[in-house]
């Protein structure tokens, strides 16, 4: 009983003398709670399973996808808008993989291997992680499926997705843009992962590589997807 009250007093202390803000509403949160608070979490609005055949039928015609899963809905000022950016500009990377696990637990493939889009080295050294790989990890660890981020690398720094216009000009932007490593085992059915869907021009090119290699199915998913 007193460790427990040890632990309620620290926690008590460190939430009053290092308070954490929620990444949306900017109010403060709990130790409970992972970079955003419950309230916003559970009222960003979601994807129906009826809805992922729309997102799917980004790619008809242009590559073959298995299956795609978005988790989120995407829009310009949004919260989800707020925590796609905190992940990716504020070093949020623990709630990448506390979103990823979430992710994990609305829906299930059975995939051999979890691939996430590669960042461009420059990015790296801006960012110091990758979010799609963080995300990745929070799906591997509710799967328990091994992550291959040894497939593809991502040999040119493109434009950022959302500034490079429409379809075409963020597909041209993303031409040779990733490589595929040759590996003796090379996974049948891969999970493709990335933090948002908007075009799918970016998962397209790296979906190409990944069939290129000798990958059979590619499945998607993504945090969010814009309509």
């Amino acid at each position: 009983m007193m460790n427990i009250n040890l632990y309620y007093l620290r926690s008590s202390l460190l939430d009053f003398f290092f308070p954490r803000f929620c990444v949306a509403c900017e109010k403060q949160i709990t130790e409970w709670e992972s970079a955003i608070c419950l309230p916003c979490f559970w009222s960003m609005p979601r994807y129906s399973a009826l809805q992922m055949d729309h997102l799917r039928s980004k790619f008809w015609g242009k590559v073959k996808i298995h299956g795609v899963f978005a988790y989120l809905k995407f829009q310009k000022g949004n919260a989800v808008q707020d925590v796609l950016h905190a992940i990716k500009y504020k070093n949020q990377r623990e709630l990448a993989i506390w979103l990823g696990q979430s992710m994990g637990r609305e829906f299930f493939w059975n995939v051999d291997a979890i691939v996430p889009i590669p960042l461009h080295k420059d990015k790296w050294k801006t960012r110091g992680f990758n979010q799609a790989a963080c995300l990745a990890l929070g799906i591997s660890k509710i799967w328990n499926v091994q992550i291959r981020a040894d497939l593809l690398l991502k040999k040119r720094n493109t434009v950022t997705q959302t500034k490079s216009g429409g379809r075409l000009s963020r597909f041209l932007n993303l031409q040779k843009a990733f490589v595929g490593v040759p590996q003796e085992n090379i996974p049948q059915r891969v999970l493709l992962v990335d933090d948002v869907l908007t075009t799918g021009a970016t998962l397209e090119a790296a979906s190409v590589v990944l069939l290129g290699l000798g990958v059979k199915e590619v499945y998607i998913a993504c945090l969010a997807a814009a309509d």
